[in-house]
């Protein structure tokens, strides 16, 4: 019998393809990709595939951001503490791995899901939501505490013997460092969040683009990115912090954006996104200076184009106000209160 195993990359979901494959199951594995993947997961990418290589299965990577778009929108079983929406995402990952069972013709669907090792989407009463949510009631197999959890067909049926599962529950890694050691996976990646939609700085931006601009996967790719301000209702201002953040700024400008970078120095990449009128040109060209090496002077030139190439010029600016950048910034009140006391004593300074 051939089942579907969803991986991330992390420890728990490669235990579990290992688990399967030693119990004698012919594996495939499926990896999701999403706008929402901050880099801790991101980067399990290359974990997934060396799981699969290691196990000698396929691994297909499904694209997963539009879904999730659309349960950051409307989540019918509720948010976690930010905006995420745990319960629904995995029943909907769950429900494209069943589609995708009668295209290579699998019996079931696994994952490394641990029981009770998160608060929200992993108790006992949130496991059985979610198998009843995506359609596969007892043909969905969580092999790393599946001797907690009630008795499923493939079990009942001799698909997998029951025997060669495990029983593992609750929030300590300290079995699966064990197993993996035992087993010679040595290169996983730490525990952490990686999903955005658990990181509360992340949300907040979020929610104010959904308030003022909606959410695309490319405005969202955006709010990752260097220290972001709003300007009006349309129009929002991303500075880089150094220089990984303006190459990730020059490569997800849209032909629309414009671009603001000091002209006699080396300083950051500064993008405006939405309306281009003279007053948010000044404004973002004052942020730029703000944080660049001239931010004492009354007065600095700053190169202003379009991302398409199609109009540049230069303009003199004087930076922005710190009381500005408070009002602008989209961050906690803490985040900008501490914001404006370093730019004070940088200038003292």
């Amino acid at each position: 019998m051939k089942a579907i195993g969803m991986i991330s990359g992390g420890l728990d979901s490669t235990l579990a393809a290992h688990v399967m494959v030693r119990a004698g199951v012919e594996v495939e594995l499926v990896h999701f990709e999403s706008c929402f993947f901050g880099p801790a997961l991101q980067h399990r990418s290359r974990y997934a595939e060396a799981t699969a290589k290691q196990l000698g299965v396929p691994l297909h990577t499904l694209p997963f951001s539009q879904p999730l778009i659309a349960l950051v929108k409307d989540a019918p079983h509720g948010h976690g503490k930010h905006l995420n929406p745990c319960i629904d995402c995995h029943a909907t990952m769950l429900k494209r791995c069943m589609q995708f069972m009668s295209e290579i013709d699998a019996g079931f669907v696994f994952t490394g899901e641990v029981l009770a090792q998160r608060p929200f989407s992993q108790t006992r009463t949130a496991l059985g939501t979610v198998a009843k949510t995506c359609g596969l009631g007892d043909l969905l197999v969580r092999p790393l505490s599946a001797k907690c959890l009630p008795i499923t067909r493939p079990e009942r049926e001799g698909w997998v013997d029951r025997e060669k599962l495990l029983n593992l529950s609750g929030r300590s890694r300290k079995p699966q460092v064990a197993m993996a050691k035992d087993w010679g996976i040595t290169d996983y990646p730490q525990p952490a969040g990686g999903c955005l939609l658990t990181d509360s700085g992340f949300c907040r931006r979020l929610a104010d683009l959904i308030d003022h601009e909606g959410m695309s996967e490319a405005d969202i790719q955006l709010l990752k990115v260097g220290r972001q301000f709003r300007l009006d209702e349309s129009t929002r201002v991303v500075v880089a912090r150094n220089q990984d953040d303006c190459e990730i700024l020059e490569r997800l400008a849209l032909p629309t954006d414009t671009l603001l970078e000091m002209a006699e120095i080396l300083g950051p990449l500064t993008v405006l996104r939405g309306r281009a009128s003279e007053r948010n040109v000044l404004a973002a060209a004052g942020l730029t200076i703000r944080y660049s090496r001239q931010s004492s002077r009354p007065l600095a030139r700053v190169a202003v184009k379009r991302a398409d190439g199609s109009e540049a010029r230069t303009i003199e600016s004087p930076p922005a106000d710190i009381e500005k950048i408070g009002q602008w910034m989209i961050a906690k009140p803490h985040d900008i209160q501490t914001g404006a006391v370093n730019l004070r004593e940088r200038e003292e300074r």
